[in-house]
């Protein structure tokens, strides 16, 4: 299977490029649902994130009124929205969030990890191809488990604990330098709130 053929495949994500290019939003396919059709995970879908440029909370709204789903509001001030939907008897979740920098390519650096850091643009949905400005897709190809930058641990403790959980779902081992940065932050875990821990 391709990868345009997978994303053809998820639920409500033509509607939703078709909206995002009607409004001229810019808008990607970001982060685990990419990991996981390139680690041959691909009937697993159930979390489905989406980085727009701005308008994020249009992008949810949208989604929510033509999937039938709850709009929730993850974090205001990030500019972070999740659709839950109920399709097939199953649970999905659909998130929404604005991009963290000026450009696409910076967003995606900031992210966890460069396994995550892969983008699928809606612009030419299905068509197109996967971006990969991290070398996302040669880590998944030597199952590395490596961060992006030195500071993403600095800036988001608990991405400590998903290294093992990502690590150990995708049969990964973790980079040297990203364990010593992992090490090197560790001491801020304990600011993180048991609420995002437990999630």
């Amino acid at each position: 299977m391709t990868v345009n053929a997978y994303v053809r495949s998820i639920p409500f994500l033509p509607k939703i490029a078709a909206y995002a290019r009607s409004k001229k939003i810019v808008a990607c396919l970001v982060g685990g649902v990419l990991r996981d059709f390139y680690f041959g995970r691909r009937d697993m879908v159930r979390d489905v994130d989406i980085a727009v440029q701005k308008n994020a909370i249009g992008m949810a709204r949208h989604c929510a009124r033509i999937s039938g789903g709850t709009l929730v509001v993850l974090d205001e001030d990030t500019r972070s929205y999740r659709v839950v939907i109920q399709h097939k008897s199953m649970t999905l979740h659909y998130d929404f969030t604005d991009w963290r920098a000026p450009v696409l390519e910076e967003d995606l650096r900031q992210r966890d990890f460069t396994v995550n850091a892969l983008a699928f643009p809606l612009a030419r949905y299905p068509d197109g191809e996967c971006l990969d400005v991290c070398g996302g897709l040669k880590d998944i190809r030597a199952r590395i488990l490596r961060s992006p930058s030195s500071g993403v641990f600095r800036d988001d403790p608990l991405r400590i604990l998903r290294a093992f959980s990502v690590g150990a779902m995708c049969a990964c081992r973790i980079d040297p330098c990203t364990w010593k940065s992992m090490l090197a932050a560790k001491h801020l875990l304990k600011k993180v709130s048991a609420e995002r821990v437990a999630e």
